[in-house]
């Protein structure tokens, strides 16, 4: 398995996005084949997306993405709204991405008050979502443009229908790209 990853993340990195569904019992080890995968992949530069199903929270919208988010951007629990923010412009830059147009939605996604530093997010809720899902796939993508990304979904079956809906997406519109 961890060789089949292994010829899988060469045809990624070469734009050629790939997807792998791992499934098996409880307890058969497919978390260990990723470690292990994970493990192989070295030193070599590449971005890790890691999604967590739950099922205390599958009724919650984009619960594994706003978990990520929050790790991938290194939020504290004594963190001020202003140095959260600060670190989200900081990743934007870093990605490329316009932080006028992306840093309103990804504040607004992750319930940080940013009227102050941002524009008014006023949106109706089936425009705030599609411009989320957006956003989340330019990010994904802006990340994938730097270097290869490896994205884990563990306990798929208990993700949202929101978070399942960006899985999809991803799926159909990042084919190209080193996912």
């Amino acid at each position: 398995e961890i060789d089949l990853l292994l010829k899988r993340w060469e045809q990624a990195k070469e734009g050629e996005g790939q997807i792998v569904l791992l499934s098996g019992e409880a307890g058969a080890g497919k978390s260990r084949i990723i470690e292990s995968f994970h493990e192989r992949l070295g030193e070599a530069p590449h971005g890790r997306v890691l999604y967590y199903g739950s099922p205390y929270y599958r009724h919650t919208a984009f619960y594994p993405v706003i978990e990520q988010l929050t790790r991938a951007l290194r939020f504290g629990r004594d963190d001020t709204p202003k140095q959260k923010l600060d670190k989200l412009d900081t990743v934007l830059a870093d990605l490329a991405l316009p932080i006028a147009d992306v840093g309103p939605v990804l504040a607004a996604f992750l319930a940080l008050p940013a009227s102050e530093r941002y524009p008014p997010f006023a949106l109706s809720p089936d425009e705030r979502k599609r411009r989320t899902l957006e956003v989340m796939l330019a990010l994904i993508e802006a990340m994938a443009s730097q270097n290869p990304v490896l994205m884990v979904v563990e306990d798929a079956q208990w993700i949202d229908p929101s978070t399942l809906e960006l899985l999809t997406l991803l799926i159909e519109q990042l084919r190209t790209k080193r996912l």
